[in-house]
């Protein structure tokens, strides 16, 4: 559906990042949401030491794009 450039989850997901690089993703529609990371419908993310950094979408959220989740987020750059 042309969300989440980097990582789309979704519909009840627990997503845990640790370490990690989340670096120049896109989405491949002009309405995507989420260029770096896509958080939709009551999921759960945890982001530990990760760097969200040159992500682009049409839609919102070019870094992160969270609908109805929760995220915890911790020393990211």
């Amino acid at each position: 559906n042309g969300d989440g450039g980097g990582i789309h989850t979704r519909n009840e997901s627990i997503l845990v990042i640790n370490n990690s690089k989340i670096i120049n993703n896109s989405t491949s529609n002009t309405s995507g949401s989420g260029g770096g990371l896509y958080v939709y419908h009551n999921s759960e993310a945890e982001i530990n030491h990760t760097e969200i950094t040159g992500n682009t979408c049409f839609g919102h959220g070019g870094g992160i794009y969270l609908w109805q989740s929760s995220v915890s987020i911790n020393n990211i750059d």
